[in-house]
């Protein structure tokens, strides 16, 4: 198996033989772009899987979390925006970007989304009261979690302003959770846990066909990491 250094992260962009050419032998038309995604999506979902103690707190946070029915009901577009230290990395995404998608997607799609609710994740309250007056005006329910977020989005060097670190996780892995529970998503590829969200709809859940509405600035095929 040949690796090839990347400035340190020499398995970053690797794939093993053995995967590679199975998966091709199924998808010959598959890019390599597809192929590399298609493989972190698999080690993401193993990674990232719960154990049977965080499934069970997992599990009664979200039985208890106030004004989000449990299950939600078919058709819920959820939208993750991202704030913060992420403006260091990408371009942040406006909230306004976000509605008009979702807009978009009632619209294109009214029978699997004409009841026009809009569950929203974001680690800035701007953006979660922005999106609850933007999604008002354009006929939208919009439902989110009542977690404590940062003023101004999540930095890492402000986390001591918010709860302990372990109720910080586990609120992570609930809003991860909520937005699998959805059937369509609007997000993007550079926010990290954007893209976790995108990878695990396609192993954890059996919703890799629904629609996800990429809404940064990344070309037509990248999927970026």
């Amino acid at each position: 198996m040949h690796v090839q250094d990347n400035s340190g992260h020499q398995f970053r962009h690797l794939v093993p033989s053995i995967v590679k050419a199975a998966l091709l032998a199924h998808y010959p038309r598959m890019t390599e772009e597809q192929v590399l995604y298609w493989w972190r999506a698999q080690s993401s979902a193993f990674l990232a899987r719960f154990n049977d103690e965080t499934v069970k707190i997992v599990k009664r946070m979200r039985q208890e979390v106030p004004g989000i029915p449990f299950p939600l009901s078919p058709g819920v577009i959820n939208a993750h925006i991202r704030g913060g230290d992420k403006k260091f990395e990408m371009k942040l995404v406006s909230t306004e970007t976000y509605m008009e998608a979702a807009v978009e997607l009632a619209a294109s799609m009214p029978n699997g989304f004409g009841q026009h609710t809009l569950l929203i994740i974001a680690d800035d309250e701007k953006n979660v009261q922005a999106s609850l007056q933007l999604g008002r005006a354009s006929g939208f329910q919009v439902i989110h979690s009542n977690l404590k977020r940062l003023p101004n989005g999540y930095h890492h060097s402000e986390l001591t302003l918010l709860e302990n670190p372990q109720t910080r996780f586990y609120n992570d892995l609930l809003e991860l959770v909520l937005a699998l529970e959805a059937d369509a998503w609007i997000g993007t590829r550079a926010s990290n846990y954007g893209r976790l969200i995108d990878e695990l709809r396609c192993v954890w859940v059996d919703k890799c066909l629904q629609p996800f509405r990429e809404v940064g600035e990344l070309k037509l095929g990248r999927c970026d990491w």
